[in-house]
């Protein structure tokens, strides 16, 4: 499923897809106030399907991401883990991976360089 989200600050666009029993949730754009209520309720949306979640969400092609992005990342990872799941994020790179090092939330999450080495090691 493809998703655009438009904001009063730019745009994401969205891909969810299965990749078995793995929700990735792909995103390009602005990760930021005007768009991530929208992110959130596609992560509640899957939270809501029960069973134990696993999810990748491909961050290389967030341009930006502000502290409601990163409200909402924290809130999905604590979600799933709260529910015996896991978030992975992958493709972190360039000013969000600049944000995640300079909020120290890189010890939080389970970071990897690209979506295929996340869903190969789960």
């Amino acid at each position: 499923m493809k998703k655009t989200i438009r904001g009063a600050t730019g745009v994401l666009e969205v891909e969810t897809k299965e990749a078995g029993a793995i929700k990735v949730i792909k995103l390009k754009g602005q990760m930021d106030i005007s768009t991530s209520d929208e992110i959130n309720k596609i992560i509640n949306g899957y939270l809501e399907q029960g069973g134990t979640p696993k999810m990748v969400i491909d961050m290389s092609g967030v341009a930006h991401i502000d502290s409601y992005g990163l409200s909402v990342l924290i809130f999905a990872n604590s979600s799933l883990g709260k529910k015996g799941g896991l978030l992975k994020l992958a493709g972190l790179k360039g000013k969000p991976r600049d944000v995640f090092d300079l909020a120290n939330l890189t010890r939080l999450f389970n970071i990897c360089d690209s979506e295929e080495a996340a869903l190969e090691n789960f």
